[in-house]
């Protein structure tokens, strides 16, 4: 027989699950070494095949199963071993994120101190312990308290102020995670863009009074408002023209013919250009 006999196959299979039963809480230590024992323990032979019977002394035939008793105490120990690592390591990574939790709620002012403190108690931290992370996290805190408020960032964004890739990005730095971030854009009422407005008044769900309105609550000045709304009271096909003029795609003498077919009048087409030249 091997010392290891078999023994990666073992670690493969049977100690690998033992252990993540423990570290998910499954499975007291107790428990795995019960369950983990009879797998790794080697059965004491009582009588030896008659060829080898034979050839040992009485001497030999106990260092052999002495050695089989101390494989199997070295087993015993082995197992104690691995699985109190195990959940010693499982306690530490509970209590790490435990205090990340406290953590990130403390410094982004969702929790006071008092709440921070409570809830490492509640996590099994010492006091002493406690006091000194809330005393490193405090400077973090008193920084994050110079960033906008949630609230005053959902008006900002209501006011098309700032984008929703802005918003998004504040919030992580003050370490939302993102399936919150989302939760608050869904239910944020956003005011329309500026586009979506023009959309409205031409398909006349706008008059002329709410476009204005709409567009000074867009933070637009009203002189802009009504100038955007003069620019889209005139046909396409006299803005595309003016375009075609300002790129120098047309004549001036093409410019006015143009606005002729179009249904203006001679003087006003040289009127309408005239404006174009700044004159």
């Amino acid at each position: 027989f091997t010392v290891l006999d078999n023994m990666d196959s073992l670690w493969a299979g049977t100690i690998k699950e033992a252990l993540k039963m423990v570290k998910e809480r499954a499975w007291s230590k107790a428990e795995a070494i019960k369950w983990l024992t009879p797998a790794m323990t080697l059965t004491v032979p009582t009588e030896f095949e008659p060829e080898i019977e034979d050839r040992l002394s009485e001497e030999q035939r106990q260092v052999v199963l002495d050695t089989y008793a101390r494989i199997n105490v070295l087993r015993g120990e082995y197992l104690e071993r691995i699985v109190s690592n195990a959940a010693v390591e499982a306690a530490v990574e509970r209590e790490r994120k435990k205090i990340g939790v406290a953590k990130k709620y403390f410094v982004n002012w969702t929790w006071t101190e008092a709440e921070a403190k409570d809830y490492l108690y509640k996590a099994e931290i010492e006091p002493v312990h406690a006091t000194a992370l809330i005393e490193d996290w405090t400077p973090d805190r008193d920084a994050e308290e110079k960033l906008p408020s949630v609230s005053m960032l959902e008006e900002l964004l209501r006011l098309q102020k700032m984008s929703v890739k802005q918003f998004r990005q504040v919030l992580r730095d003050k370490r939302y995670p993102d399936r919150t971030i989302d939760m608050i854009l869904a239910t944020q009422e956003r005011l329309p863009t500026r586009s979506m407005l023009e959309d409205f008044w031409e398909d006349d769900r706008l008059s002329d009074n709410e476009y204005i309105l709409r567009m000074t609550q867009l933070g637009y000045s009203p002189d802009t408002a009504h100038e955007s709304l003069a620019m889209l009271k005139i046909p396409p096909e006299k803005s595309r023209l003016d375009e075609l003029w300002r790129n120098r795609s047309v004549t001036d003498d093409e410019y006015v013919t143009r606005l002729i077919v179009l249904g203006y009048s001679r003087e006003r087409a040289r009127a309408d250009l005239l404006k174009l030249k700044g004159r």
